[in-house]
C-alpha cells in the first residue's frame, strides 16, 4: 500500500493507476523479478533492480525530481490481520 499527500489530483489519479495497474501485472512479473524493485510509469515497468535506492535513483536520473513515478517491490502480497472491531468502526464505543 501507498499513501500520497499531493495537492494535484492529476498526479494522484496517475499513481494511483500505476499502482493497480503494477498490482493486475505482479503475478506474471513474480517468477522472473521477485524481491526486485520495479521503476513504473504510464501504466508500464520502466527497468528492475536490485534495491529501492537504484530503482528511485534510475527515475529521478530518466524524468526529473518534479516528476511522477512509482518504485515498488516485486513480492507476494502479504496478508494484513485487521480485527473485526476495528473495520467496524465499534473499537472506540459510541460517539457522543
Amino acid at each position: 500500500m501507498f499513501f500520497l499527500a499531493f495537492h494535484d489530483q492529476t498526479v494522484v489519479m496517475g499513481l494511483e493507476q500505476d499502482w493497480t495497474t503494477f498490482q493486475d501485472q505482479l503475478p506474471r512479473l513474480l517468477p522472473q523479478h521477485r524481491d526486485q524493485f520495479v521503476l513504473w510509469r504510464d501504466a508500464s515497468p520502466i527497468g528492475f533492480f536490485a534495491d529501492y535506492d537504484s530503482a528511485y535513483g534510475a527515475g529521478l536520473n530518466r524524468f526529473g525530481p518534479d516528476a511522477e513515478f512509482l518504485v515498488a517491490r516485486v513480492a507476494p502480497p502479504e496478508p494484513q490481520s485487521i480485527s473485526i472491531a476495528w473495520q467496524a468502526g465499534v473499537m472506540f464505543g459510541p460517539v457522543r
